[in-house]
């Protein structure tokens, strides 16, 4: 997939974020964008993008409250082939087992994308927006001709119905937002890609107080879900 330039969105918890993203590790190919007012997720792409540092490119366009085991190469590779056919955007998807939290997707045999259900409560299926998504420059223009879009699932996403593909993926992905699915997180085999890095940063990380807490929650789990 090559070198990525990476731009990491600021807002809550910007100081940690911001720490663990200026590790030397990371520093030399990932910046912060730091969002005072909050803009919605299509409105912080518009700001990004109209920065300079983003524009007329394809995005790859992540939520950070997820955690994943997906193949990006090849989800860049597939959004690469479909914009053959007129594609703006491709949308990773997952099945997820809370239908009724997510954004559930209704796809043609092409896999593009021509119902889009978000959070219902009577959703017809369980195949879910991953919140990853590859988009082309032409989307940042509409943006830019509607500055009033501020979100991407609620607003884009319905305007392009028929324009946006969707790429499946089979295996691990969690939105850890949740105390219950960070405690499931934590038994996920790592990715193939992760870093084992041994600097300072990671060291106060090993010794902070949550793994504590999480071990903590994860025995009085069992111990509630254990028949009396």
């Amino acid at each position: 997939m090559g070198t990525l330039n990476t731009i990491v969105n600021l807002h809550y918890l910007k100081r940690e974020v911001g720490e663990y993203v200026r590790r030397p590790c990371y520093a030399a190919r990932v910046q912060t964008f730091e969002e005072h007012d909050l803009l919605g997720t299509a409105g912080s792409l518009r700001a990004i993008a109209n920065q300079g540092r983003a524009s007329g490119k394809t995005l790859l366009v992540i939520h950070a409250d997820n955690w994943s085991d997906c193949d990006l190469e090849a989800f860049v590779d597939y959004h690469r082939s479909a914009t053959g056919r007129g594609i703006l955007m491709t949308m990773m998807t997952f099945d997820t087992d809370a239908p009724t939290q997510c954004g559930i997707v209704e796809t043609d045999s092409n896999n593009t994308l021509i119902g889009f259900h978000e959070k219902q409560t009577e959703p017809p299926g369980n195949r879910a927006n991953a919140a990853v998504y590859a988009i082309e420059p032409e989307l940042i223009n509409w943006l830019n001709q509607n500055p009033t879009v501020n979100d991407i699932s609620t607003q884009l996403i319905p305007a392009f119905m028929g324009r946006i593909a969707c790429w499946h993926h089979a295996g691990i992905h969690r939105d850890i937002g949740t105390i219950p699915s960070l405690l499931a997180a934590q038994s996920d085999p790592p990715h193939p890609f992760t870093p084992q890095l041994s600097d300072d940063w990671q060291h106060r990380f090993n010794q902070h107080e949550i793994h504590r807490e999480l071990e903590r929650l994860a025995r009085h789990s069992v111990r509630i879900e254990q028949p009396t």
